[in-house]
């Protein structure tokens, strides 16, 4: 943590695009005819220590301490501003560290044709499901299944119309149960190729 209280480039960038970032939202905000609701409340506060208050010394030290509590309240947020800019910074550092070494260099699927991409994503998605434990599992309790019943898996693999038994067709619901179950690994496995892909693609862009 003592990085971030240490004074370093990162404080200066900070303070230096602070008043114009602010003004340029505040701007933004007065276009689409938006308030800031805590100066409004403010106001309200005002209003009612004014009202509340009769005495004139006592509404003055009031108000003074308003004023010198939002003095403070600026700071404090100035502060915790710098400090959440600078942990973002120092993790867009340590990602790129953990992209750097975590992703192999190789060719993208980017640059091959329609029916390699699709090749290439199954055969992926193939090696990357091998480790999976669980979705092996529901693998071999779906073979189980067909074993167990050879008109389903007849049914299923063959796509041959067969007299099936109400328990065949209970066997059927559960190895369509039991699929929705690998689709969902399948497509999770798919979105991590994706990231990868686009990580690799970007890299050679010289984008990161």
């Amino acid at each position: 943590m003592k990085k971030f209280f240490e004074r370093n480039i990162l404080d200066e960038l900070y303070e230096s695009k602070e008043s114009e970032f602010a003004d340029n939202i505040l701007e933004k905000m007065q276009e689409r005819n938006e308030k800031i609701k805590s100066l409004v409340i403010e106001e309200k506060l005002k209003k009612k220590i004014e009202k509340s208050i009769t005495n004139e010394r006592i509404q003055s030290e009031v108000l003074k301490i308003l004023n010198e509590y939002e003095l403070e309240r600026g700071k404090e947020d100035s502060f915790w501003n710098k400090m959440y800019y600078k942990l973002g910074a120092y993790d867009s550092i340590k990602l790129k560290e953990i992209l750097k070494n975590e992703v192999e260099e190789k060719t993208t699927v980017f640059n091959e044709t329609l029916d390699d991409f699709y090749d290439n994503l199954i055969s992926s998605r193939i090696e990357l499901l091998k480790e999976n434990t669980k979705y092996k599992e529901i693998k071999d309790k779906i073979e189980k299944i067909k074993k167990d019943n050879p008109n389903v898996r007849t049914f299923i693999e063959v796509r041959k119309i067969v007299e099936l038994s109400d328990m065949e067709l209970k066997a059927i619901l559960d190895i369509l149960s039991l699929q929705q179950s690998l689709d969902t690994f399948e497509t999770i496995e798919t979105f991590k190729l994706g990231i990868r892909e686009m990580i690799l693609f970007l890299r050679q862009m010289k984008l990161l």
